[in-house]
């Protein structure tokens, strides 16, 4: 829609998510000639809700495409929709086409054509559709696809006049005045560098992409649908017309990113990894052409605390997302006793019903909006300890806290209660827990421990609380010992105790 009177759309409204499973764009050259050709306006019955070609008795040839030239590998998209204002179009490759093009509708592109050259050579295409101007009718349009030789990338083929020369020498059919004229129209600098060749409306101009340094946020294994992708495309496209922009991903599902179509089209984007990459996608208007760009991601992992009973942390939520500033508004999407949120901070407690939790943040800031999701799981990796007068004891806390192996942890422990005098402990080099305890500690009288360990890189925080009590020595006459169940927490546990040395007790 041009003009002072065009329609203002909404962001979502100026978005229309499909995704394209191709390769990269290649810029060969087309032919749009002048002459048009309009079609017979045939009732659709009415006694039919939703138009098939079957049901059109009359299909009016018309000629708005005449001769595609594809360099060897190159691929071509045409906006069909634009160029016969149809619906429902598919296109009829002739049985002597065998390997030399290939073309199909894309899926969920609303009338994109897709052609590949395949081999040196000549193919003919038949596209149809249907319009209603008022009434339904079905139009058809003929054209041919030559694939030339290219030893170079596809991508940067130019099309030049002994490109021409030779192929009127090669296929002779190429004789008349409109054809020769349609041949050099390939190599107008302006089809040279334009995806879509053909003229449309003088006053509007095709999208173009954006220098930002905007990027849509994810999380891993967390869906990014089309809508999100919609409300931000603004920040990689401009259109000066205001048109609505149709995006379509180009390339295949990577091991960063998988790329879904739903049922209903519409986009779903699964991250697989964290980390900043970008994704090559077309982005068409219907009404001033189309533009290559690409879109830019940062995937998080979800953040993960795993919380002993009667733990809980607090975060700033100024560090998990992009836009942060005094009129940001954090809200908890659902309810729960569990979370707080309080300015930019936000208070995490263990469910005592349920294992794991996981809860959903939004960040919004005027039209800016992003979610992130926090993960909290109920988990004791420390039990109660105790320890004989003087002696010294070492918990390996990579093997007792940590859920997984090769990350790069740092740990911290803290003094929830008042310090026992003679006993001290601390983090040794190996990130072991020691506790060591003196022949005058104060004796069963425990000291409460709360130990942090954070993996930055894996996203993953872990709170485990743990007691230690010191047990008196017990003397006769003859020896000094202990009794072995004052080590444990419970019988269970010192039944099996095996004794693996002896040392000399003072």
């Amino acid at each position: 829609m041009m003009g002072n009177g065009k329609k203002a759309f909404s962001k979502k409204e100026k978005i229309i998510g499909a995704i394209v499973i191709t390769a990269m764009l290649a810029l060969p050259f087309i032919v749009a000639p002048v002459q048009q050709g309009y079609a017979s306006n045939t009732e659709f019955p009415t006694s039919t809700p939703t138009p098939t070609l079957t049901s059109i008795p009359i299909s009016t040839p018309v000629e708005k495409i005449q001769t595609i030239v594809v360099p060897l590998n190159g691929t071509k998209y045409i906006d069909l929709n634009a160029i016969y204002n149809s619906k429902n179009m598919y296109v009829t490759p002739d049985k002597d086409n065998g390997n030399v093009a290939n073309g199909h509708i894309l899926a969920g592109s609303e009338g994109i054509l897709e052609i590949k050259g395949g081999l040196v050579g000549k193919a003919t295409f038949t596209v149809s559709g249907i319009r209603y101007e008022p009434s339904y009718s079905q139009i058809t349009d003929t054209f041919e696809v030559i694939v030339i030789p290219n030893k170079g990338n596809a991508d940067e083929f130019k099309f030049d006049i002994s490109n021409v020369v030779n192929l009127m020498k090669e296929f002779t059919q190429f004789q008349t005045v409109d054809q020769v004229q349609g041949l050099l129209s390939n190599v107008d600098p302006k089809t040279v560098m334009n995806i879509s060749p053909f003229n449309h409306e003088p006053s509007n101009s095709a999208p173009y992409p954006k220098i930002t340094t905007s990027k849509i946020v994810g999380t891993v294994q967390n869906v990014i649908p089309s809508w999100k992708i919609a409300d931000q495309i603004n920040h990689f496209f401009n259109d000066d017309n205001d048109d609505i922009l149709h995006v379509y991903f180009l390339g295949n599902s990577t091991e960063n990113m998988q790329i879904n179509t739903t049922e209903d089209g519409s986009v779903e984007l699964m991250p697989l990894r964290s980390g900043d990459f970008d994704l090559d996608v077309l982005v068409a208007d219907h009404s001033g052409g189309m533009a290559k760009g690409k879109i830019p991601f940062h995937i998080n992992n979800i953040e993960t605390f795993y919380l002993d009973t009667g733990t809980s942390i607090t975060v700033d939520l100024s560090n998990y997302f992009s836009f942060i500033n005094a009129n940001t508004n954090f809200n908890l999407i659902g309810a729960s006793d569990y979370v707080t949120i309080s300015g930019t901070k936000v208070t995490f407690t263990p469910t005592p019903d349920t294992l794991t939790k996981t809860y959903t943040i939004s960040a919004v800031n005027g039209d800016n909006r992003e979610d992130r999701k926090f993960r909290v799981t109920l988990k004791d990796g420390l039990v109660n300890r105790s320890l004989i007068l003087g002696s010294q004891l070492n918990l390996n806390l990579q093997s007792l806290l940590v859920p997984f192996t090769g990350s790069s942890v740092t740990y911290s422990v803290y003094l929830n209660s008042a310090s026992v005098t003679g006993l001290t402990y601390g983090i040794d080099h190996t990130n072991s827990l020691y506790l060591s305890s003196e022949f005058t500690t104060e004796t069963n009288n425990p000291i409460d421990l709360t130990i942090t360990a954070k993996d930055e890189t894996n996203h993953v925080t872990i709170k485990d609380k743990l007691q230690v009590s010191v047990i008196p020595m017990s003397k006769t006459e003859s020896n000094r010992g202990f009794k072995v169940a004052q080590l444990f927490t419970n019988e269970n546990e010192w039944t099996d105790a095996v004794v693996s040395s002896s040392p000399r007790l003072k």
